[in-house]
């Protein structure tokens, strides 16, 4: 093409034996292969629970139990009797201070290989063990992030290598055209449409024309200054779309964990009154729990 530097036509040439579809390929492939060696290595050996209270609790079996009415006990599902048992606050190592009725812990049994039998090894509180699995998500998904973003700076980097040109001359065929008034005589056509229907029909000075046409330093920098504000304002974009999702995803678990102490009070409460007044369990199964196992420990507890 006329007017292009030397040094121009040398990345231009670069640019034609550039395989867009094959870089592309081998991004998706190496971005593949490192989100499965992220998931499944790391995700797969990382404890959020074990950094956050020093306890290895990645295998072990856990069962929701329910603070009782006294504040001071609680009642779990024993997986080795099949049925609810009652448990000292103080026993498991809980502090019992500001626990009320239908308080929410998570505990966390392990299983003697030899005898097969479970015996709780640690006592979390639900909403704790809830923040400390969002956070381990959080990891995760962020270092996928991170994948995906290098992955593409480096695919846009090594493609910039080979095409770097053609923004500079991109820049120049729109001042080209602007100043000789070319899009006017071109209607509905793009810039390079018009710049190569304008060369074609007027190839005896449009060689001369197009070289004496250069960029000044200020209009440079007004053209990078444009880019950057796009790429940051895309980037922001981006981020305020995860944020979004962030908060969505937070706020969706306070409601369900809200949500939960709801049914386990109302569930307690419709125990208690069942109790009180002599009535029939409501029926075969709570939401969470087994309704007749409940009321057979309450009678022990009240009683």
């Amino acid at each position: 093409m006329p007017g292009i530097p030397s040094s121009e036509k040398e990345q231009l040439e670069k640019s034609l034996r550039y395989n867009l579809w094959a870089s592309l390929i081998r991004f998706i492939v190496l971005n593949f292969v490192l989100t499965c060696v992220w998931f499944f290595g790391f995700g797969l050996g990382f404890d959020a629970i074990k950094a956050a209270t020093g306890q290895q609790l990645k295998g072990t079996m856990t069962v929701t139990g329910v603070v009782q009415e006294d504040g001071l006990t609680l009642s779990v599902k024993d997986p080795n009797k099949g049925k609810h048992v009652v448990y000292s606050l103080t026993d498991l190592g809980v502090d019992p201070t500001g626990w009320s009725y239908g308080g929410r812990l998570n505990t966390y049994w392990s299983k003697d290989e030899d005898s097969g039998d479970y015996s709780i090894i640690a006592v979390i509180p639900e909403k704790e063990a809830s923040r400390i699995q969002g956070l381990e998500d959080a990891i995760l998904m962020t270092g996928y992030f991170s994948i995906i973003v290098i992955g593409l700076l480096i695919f846009f980097v090594r493609r910039r290598k080979y095409t770097s040109w053609y923004i500079p001359f991109y820049w120049r065929m729109e001042k080209f055209c602007s100043e000789n008034q070319i899009y006017q005589m071109y209607p509905g056509y793009n810039t390079e449409e018009a710049f190569i229907a304008y060369g074609n029909e007027h190839a005896d000075t449009f060689s001369r024309q197009f070289a004496a046409t250069q960029l000044t330093e200020m209009e440079k920098k007004k053209k990078k200054r444009e880019i950057v504000i796009g790429v940051v304002s895309a980037l922001a974009i981006m981020a305020a779309i995860i944020l979004v999702i962030c908060l969505g995803t937070t706020i969706q678990s306070i409601a369900d964990n809200r949500k939960n102490d709801d049914r386990t009070v109302k569930v307690l409460e419709e125990l208690q009154t069942a109790i009180d007044g002599g009535e029939e369990p409501l029926g075969e199964e709570s939401e969470r729990y087994n309704f007749a196992n409940i009321v057979s420990r309450a009678r022990r507890v009240f009683r």
